[in-house]
């Protein structure tokens, strides 16, 4: 993606800021809000509702990613805005996917469900070791999987009614990232280079083409459910 599309998304986001701002929307009613619909989402999923968790997913995200930008528009950016709205994008994560693990185990689907049990965990993980590995070191971004990433998957899988394909990739490509990032934070905390391939690096070009091959497996490709 250019310097140029970012700087564009970059002005889309920050208009839509403003303008929830001026709707009286704070970046905690933002985040509480994105926590609601996630649960709702989830809520959703238990009934076997698949599209309709979709799209709730979808607006979960939208004000998952607004909260942020709402405290900038609005100057009131604090560290605690931040670690609250961390805090509840995990109960966001375990609400949906708990919820789909729910349906599987309760509708006789149990590999389903146990790899819906491994996508909670591992989602869990990648975010908790990039947090303990940024205590050492600057930054620790490296793999997929992180919660902007898993929406996206999620959502697509329930909006293409094939939750089946996402659950196979997500709960067995978390710990990959997790793996990644581990490998990462050990090489720099031993002041070796970078151990990460291209197309695991989040700012190189192969990253997105990677995305956009899952993204399409997700919606195309079907396995049993």
């Amino acid at each position: 993606m250019t310097h140029k599309r970012l700087l564009t998304l970059t002005k889309i986001k920050e208009a839509a800021a403003e303008l929830l701002r001026r709707c009286g929307l704070s970046a905690n009613m933002a985040t509480a809000i994105g926590l609601a619909l996630a649960a709702a989402s989830g809520a959703t999923v238990i009934e076997g509702r698949f599209q309709l968790a979709g799209w709730l997913l979808l607006a979960s995200g939208f004000f998952d990613l607004m909260d942020g930008a709402i405290a900038r528009a609005s100057g009131r950016v604090t560290p605690f805005g931040g670690i609250l709205d961390s805090s509840l994008d995990r109960y966001g994560d375990g609400l949906v996917l708990g919820g789909l693990t729910i349906y599987c185990a309760t509708t006789g689907r149990s590999p389903m469900a146990l790899l819906g049990l491994s996508a909670i965990l591992g989602s869990f993980a990648v975010s908790y070791v990039r947090a303990r590995v940024e205590c050492v070191v600057p930054s620790c971004r490296t793999g997929y999987w992180e919660r902007g990433e898993r929406i996206v998957l999620i959502a697509l899988g329930f909006l293409a009614d094939n939750p089946g394909t996402m659950l196979l990739i997500l709960g067995i490509g978390v710990h990959f990232t997790v793996v990644a990032r581990l490998r990462l934070a050990h090489a720099l905390v031993n002041r070796r280079p970078d151990p990460s391939r291209g197309w695991l690096r989040r700012d190189k070009p192969a990253y997105l083409w990677a995305c956009a091959a899952l993204a399409a497996v997700t919606v195309w490709v079907r396995v049993p459910f």
